[in-house]
């Protein structure tokens, strides 16, 4: 193992570290870091810092430790957002989190409105609440000063909103949304989306997805069978699989596409790899079917099998319920499914 790595700080001109890091190579004096190290150093620091290596000639191993005590001892003087050492907010932490769950629930509902006022009335809502949360501000120290300087906004959530109210022709209101947006998350304006919303706007028409129940139907169709058994066979070879050499590295991905293609040709290449993925080794039974119905409504969507990815998609929101956040996430890609299943079952009437 080669001693590459070293750890190292960033310092303002008069000594105060705002940064801790571990790398190799030119890591220390990059610029290209998250928005809180940019925002800290470009506004507080007129860009001029001081880069000071603490230990040099260190394992990956050693250089992580090495880090995590400097962590430790800078804490809350940090913008480092993967900090487990700094302090949070208890009060504002449970705050935000009831905040989150009202917006989850009101954005749930707005989904699966039928009505187009109503739909667009829920996604305002929703909006207020996500302002809400993204003004919350759980951190200590430095952190918190850099977070509440930009607060993080929901693209997604905004396009949702926008598509809504011009939906039900409300093209006045979506254009004060939108720019009232852009007010509250003025570093949002470069992003890729944000051009989209302003030309649905523009265009003032949008079409939404239908959404409506999917009822599975009886008895299931033989693919239902034969994807599910194949992924069992992806999911049984990985866990006989543990790694024998370091010359190159092993690419599930690789060995899920040779089974798709062919299984023999598979087997050669899992003869070469014997691989421990601690992502597929799980010790919950759960997730190792969440896994199984995921990957098999993967191969359903290639295959082009509108009914067979309704299959899994619905097993999958099912085991998800009442044991995962993205429950409700899952549960709107399931009826959005089955409304282009019921769109395409009656033009083939």
């Amino acid at each position: 193992m080669t001693n590459k790595y070293y750890v190292y700080v960033h310092e303002t001109l008069s000594g105060n570290v705002f940064y801790v890091g571990k790398g190799s190579g030119d890591r220390a004096w990059r610029k290209g870091r998250d928005l809180n190290w940019g925002l800290y150093v470009d506004k507080y620091l007129n860009n001029q810092y001081n880069i000071r290596i603490v230990l040099d000639n260190l394992s990956e191993t050693q250089a992580l430790n090495e880090e995590e005590k400097l962590l430790s001892k800078y804490g809350d003087q940090l913008v480092n957002r993967q900090n487990m050492n700094r302090s949070l907010n208890i009060k504002a932490l449970n705050i935000r989190n009831e905040i989150e769950a009202k917006l989850r629930k009101v954005e749930l509902d707005a989904e699966l409105a039928n009505d187009i006022n109503e739909k667009a009335n829920l996604f305002l809502e929703a909006l207020k609440y996500h302002k809400l949360f993204a003004n919350t501000i759980i951190e200590n120290g430095l952190l918190a000063e850099l977070l509440a300087l930009h607060p993080l906004g929901n693209v997604q959530l905004l396009e949702k909103t926008v598509r809504a109210l011009i939906a039900a022709n409300r093209k006045e209101q979506a254009q004060i949304i939108f720019d009232q947006y852009l007010k509250d998350y003025p570093h949002e304006k470069e992003f890729a989306k944000v051009a989209i919303i302003n030309k649905v706007i523009d265009k003032g028409t949008v079409k939404l997805t239908e959404q409506e129940d999917f009822v599975p139907p009886d008895p299931l169709p033989k693919g239902w069978q034969y994807a599910k058994e194949r992924n069992e066979q992806v999911l049984r070879l990985d866990h006989k699989m543990y790694e024998q050499t370091k010359l190159e590295s092993y690419d599930l991905n690789v060995l899920r596409s040779l089974i798709e293609q062919d299984l023999s040709i598979a087997m050669k290449y899992v003869k070469n790899w014997i691989v421990q993925d601690e992502r597929v080794k799980r010790k919950d039974p759960l997730d190792n079917a969440l896994w199984l119905y995921s990957e098999a409504r993967k191969i359903a969507n290639k295959q082009k099998n509108l009914l067979e990815e309704c299959l899994f998609q619905q097993r999958f929101t099912n085991l998800l319920k009442g044991r995962n956040k993205h429950y409700e996430k899952n549960l709107i890609i399931l009826r959005k499914l089955a409304a282009k299943l019921s769109k395409q079952n009656m033009v083939k009437k």
